[in-house]
């Protein structure tokens, strides 16, 4: 018989989360000088963008996935996601030194035996394996985040599609268009060159 949590685990859906450039822009300042963190208001300034996004998906657990796990514990981690996101918080992903932020999440989603997981994150890898078809990954511009309406109505629409797919226990793929995505808003995330 199955292993029951690892059955719990297959059905869990997951969100790889990076911090600068989704809950806040990429350039805020968060370390000093001499390595300490740097108090500062705009951190986390997106924050309530995901809570009210997660808000009707309750099963939805998160991965930090951004640089952030190289400096600070899970538990103040945990802290800086807040009440609500902090109780969803299932783990912080290894640290990886080779290949792109997009492989090493997709890496870590395949040595975890995850089925439904997305990834949200500022970095041009995802940008990239977004364009190859791969809608697990949402590119967010780093200066607008969750703050910019079309990436919260695209993440929305996959997180509607992903707990359902883990609710019916389907391993099945995102779909290749969103239908429910408005096509005359602006896109959020302009390629750099």
């Amino acid at each position: 018989m199955p292993d029951p949590k690892l059955l719990s685990r297959l059905a869990t859906p997951v969100l790889f989360l990076d911090f600068d450039g989704v809950l806040h822009q990429a350039d805020e300042p968060t370390i000093g000088g001499n390595g300490e963190f740097i108090p500062n208001e705009r951190l986390f300034c997106w924050r309530e963008h995901l809570e009210a996004l997660l808000q009707a998906y309750p099963t939805v657990q998160i991965v930090v996935s951004s640089d952030w796990r190289k400096y600070h514990s899970e538990e103040d981690l945990a802290a800086f996601l807040g009440k609500d996101l902090g109780q969803r918080l299932l783990g912080i992903m290894p640290i990886v030194e080779k290949g792109s932020r997009a492989q090493a999440v997709h890496a870590e989603a395949t040595r975890l035996g995850l089925r439904h997981w997305l990834a949200l994150d500022d970095h041009q890898s995802f940008h990239e394996a977004h364009q190859r078809g791969d809608d697990r990954f949402l590119a967010c511009h780093p200066e607008q985040g969750l703050d910019c309406s079309s990436i919260r109505h695209e993440t929305a629409s996959k997180l509607r599609w992903l707990s359902w797919l883990a609710k019916h226990n389907s391993v099945s793929v995102m779909p290749v268009q969103d239908f429910d995505f408005i096509q005359d808003q602006a896109p959020c995330f302009n390629q750099v060159a």
